[in-house]
């Protein structure tokens, strides 16, 4: 059918349209409501899983520091035990764990005068025999620990890379230092330059997200910030994890591209199975309209035939048998007007009783009709 013919009546293009405002326009409120809370939710789970990474990524470089510093430990227990001498010139130990001592660069013995380039805190802190951390320029950290007596200081510099990288990790991350220095890159992570990153006050925040671009590429970047001031004295790196904008939306773009499709074919579907119930409405009234126009032509022969038992039927019942009543009342003036026609005409009663006979039954409901 075509939407032309089923709203050609006034009637149907009123109640297509009361329908359009009644039922199509709330849905469309709906769909656009549940598109909008939809699209942040995903972009906010994107966010989140995004900082997740970096925040699991950090807690890692902890985790392998924490390591470090037990071997380091144990390096000190063994120094003890072996009953070296503890203040003499800068000494090199021997490292029994083959596996730490691939992950150890050097360790020496220092004297207290021998430690530069110690703040107050951490010296306050080394005092009280707790180990502090510094990071040499060239990206190996460096572990401090006093010894038992406190009269000397036990000093690691550790493989940078066996504390940055995270082989298992299969995202693209940067370790940074809190003034902004690359420390380590994993390979083919990108990382944004100091004037795409967050303003100041943000970045004292230990985590947050922001976009950046590279090469009119839109990134997005979270950052988490590794909290070393209270188990190494340091001022603490941030570690990024940086995705194309198309990769971690990608989920989203395609909601974004299906969605309103989607939307668009239920309320067309919607305003289809309208107009055809219209139309299915439409169908008695329309039969009644003709039949209205058949009785005004005089015709009262005519029946409706509506079906069902409801008010269209009831009412094609009704105009039934008003047509039926208006043509036995026709045919009974068209009778009696032929009747006094005939008697005028002629004075013979058998012609005048025929021709009454003759037309009776259409004037008057029976099955017979005659005269005495």
């Amino acid at each position: 059918f075509s939407l032309e013919s089923s709203l050609r009546s006034r009637v149907a293009r009123r109640l297509f349209v009361l329908f359009l405002c009644a039922a199509l326009v709330p849905i469309a409120g709906l769909a656009l409501v549940a598109y909008q809370m939809v699209s942040e939710s995903l972009t906010d789970l994107n966010h989140e899983r995004l900082q997740q990474d970096a925040k699991s990524i950090g807690m890692g470089v902890i985790q392998r520091l924490r390591m470090r510093e037990e071997n380091l430990r144990a390096l000190q227990t063994q120094l003890a035990l072996s009953g070296r001498p503890r203040k003499d010139t800068p000494l090199s130990l021997s490292i029994a764990d083959a596996n730490a001592r691939d992950l150890i660069r050097s360790v020496v013995l220092l004297d207290p005068q021998q430690l530069t380039g110690l703040t107050r805190e951490q010296r306050d802190r080394l005092s009280r025999r707790h180990p502090i951390m510094q990071i040499t320029t060239g990206g190996d950290p460096v572990i401090t620990l006093a010894t038992n007596e406190g009269d000397a200081y036990l000093q690691a510099t550790l493989v940078g890379t066996s504390i940055w990288e995270d082989e298992n990790e299969r995202e693209h991350y940067c370790l940074l230092t809190f003034s902004g220095d690359v420390l380590y890159c994993k390979t083919e992570a990108l990382v944004p330059n100091a004037a795409q990153w967050p303003t100041t006050a943000q970045s004292q925040k230990n985590a947050g997200i922001f976009s950046w671009q590279l090469n009119g590429v839109d990134h997005v970047a979270a950052y988490w910030r590794i909290p070393l001031d209270s188990i190494l004295a340091h001022e603490g790196l941030f570690i990024t994890v940086s995705e194309r904008h198309e990769t971690l939306f990608s989920v989203l773009g395609q909601f974004r591209q299906l969605f309103p499709a989607i939307v668009i074919l239920a309320m067309a579907l919607a305003a289809g199975l309208a107009v055809s119930q219209i139309r299915r409405q439409m169908k008695p009234l329309e039969d009644l309209e003709r039949h209205a126009a058949t009785v005004a032509r005089g015709d009262f022969s005519g029946r409706l035939q509506i079906a069902g038992d409801d008010e269209f039927s009831r009412l094609a019942d009704a105009f039934n048998d008003m047509s039926a009543r208006l043509n036995q009342r026709f045919h009974l003036l068209k009778t009696l007007g032929e009747l006094d026609r005939s008697i005028l005409a002629t004075p013979e009663k058998t012609v005048v009783i025929r021709r009454l006979l003759d037309r009776i039954r259409d004037a008057v409901e029976c099955d017979e009709a005659g005269a005495l």
